[in-house]
C-alpha cells in the first residue's frame, strides 16, 4: 500500500460568490490529479484570524479589491510575519503601489487568467 499524501491547501480568498465558485471548481478539475484541496475565504481580515489561530496554507490566491480587508492588507500580513506562504494576487484592478519585500510573492495574475494560476499551483506542489 502505498503511503498516502498530505494534500497542498490552495486558499482561494474572494468576496464574489460566483468569481470564488467558479475559480475553486476550475482549478479542483484542472489539478484533479496533484494532491491539493482548494479552500475558500471571503475575505482578507477573515484570512489574517484562520493565521493568527494556527492555520497553514500551502498556496494563496487572493482578489485585491474586497470590503472587509483587501488583498494588499493580507500581503502586507503576511509579508509582516515572514510566513513562509507563496502568494498570489487575483484581480482586474492591479494597483502597482501593493509589491511587498515578500520572497514568496510571486506576483499579480488578471481574473480570468486562470490557466496561469494552475501552472502556479502545479510549481509549488511539485516542490
Amino acid at each position: 500500500m502505498a503511503a498516502e499524501i498530505d494534500p497542498a491547501i490552495i486558499l482561494l480568498v474572494e468576496d464574489d460568490d460566483c468569481t470564488r465558485d467558479l475559480v475553486r471548481l476550475e482549478l479542483s478539475k484542472r489539478l484533479r490529479e496533484y494532491p491539493i484541496k482548494v479552500e475558500t475565504a471571503r475575505s482578507g481580515n477573515e484570512v489574517i484570524r484562520l493565521l493568527k489561530g494556527g492555520r497553514r496554507f500551502s498556496f494563496i490566491i487572493s482578489d485585491y479589491h474586497m470590503s472587509d480587508g483587501n488583498g494588499a492588507d493580507l500581503l502586507r500580513y503576511v509579508c509582516e510575519q515572514c510566513l513562509p506562504i507563496p502568494f498570489v494576487l487575483f484581480t482586474s484592478e492591479y494597483e502597482p503601489k501593493i509589491f511587498c519585500a515578500h520572497e514568496q510573492f510571486l506576483g499579480v495574475v488578471e481574473k480570468m487568467q486562470v490557466e496561469k494560476l494552475v501552472e502556479y499551483t502545479k510549481t509549488i506542489v511539485a516542490q
